[in-house]
């Protein structure tokens, strides 16, 4: 879990200690993962239960039911783990295989990392005072130059190359996780 805190918070720190891992990089990743998901995901059940929930009409945060709450994290954790392995998908065949030296596996472990923002950003949703959409467009960001930082580090492209992949990483991947946090705040509005 440290290192996918760390691609986040020094990024070229966290990608230089991701890119001295060979063995089974995409199962470290998903296990530093689903740990981090489960930790902030917690820590934002606790804030919605303990503080309430966003704003209701005269400024004051509203509560939810365990069950709502627990609901939404499962539906949120579903959604999250399809848009980060679609985006994996879709970032692998945007990129032509002769630009970066990596395979499949390789490059869905980068984008499990490359992920981590919007869940370290979950936790200060957790507070009903701060706008989930300003907690997102900050891990959209930290997304931004977390990829900055980890295309020479980790995919090795050429030089000219680099700057097109690393627009192609960010918008798909921003794209993905847009769509995931905006079926998300639509359901917990719902119910």
């Amino acid at each position: 879990m440290l290192n996918a805190v760390l691609v986040v918070i020094r990024p070229e720190i966290g990608w230089a200690r991701v890119a001295r891992r060979e063995e089974n990089f995409l199962v470290v990743a998903l296990i530093e993962w689903v740990l981090l998901a489960l930790v902030t995901m917690g820590f934002e059940s606790w804030g919605m239960i303990e503080l309430g929930a966003g704003k209701n009409s005269i400024g004051g945060a509203y509560n939810l039911s365990l069950g709502r709450i627990l609901n939404y994290q499962i539906v949120y954790l579903l959604l999250f783990s399809l848009f980060v392995c679609v985006a994996s998908v879709l970032i692998y065949f945007s990129v032509k295989k002769d630009i970066i030296q990596c395979g499949f596996y390789y490059l869905a472990g980068v984008v499990v990392y490359l992920s981590c923002p919007v869940l370290l950003m979950k936790m200060l949703d957790a507070f009903p005072g701060v706008n989930t959409w300003f907690c997102f467009m900050m891990a959209i960001v930290l997304i931004v130059v977390s990829t900055y930082a980890a295309i020479p580090k980790i995919l090795f492209p050429n030089v000219t190359d680099g700057f097109s992949i690393f627009i192609i990483i960010s918008l798909i991947l921003c794209g993905m996780l847009f769509c995931c946090h905006f079926i998300n705040v639509i359901k917990l509005k719902i119910g």
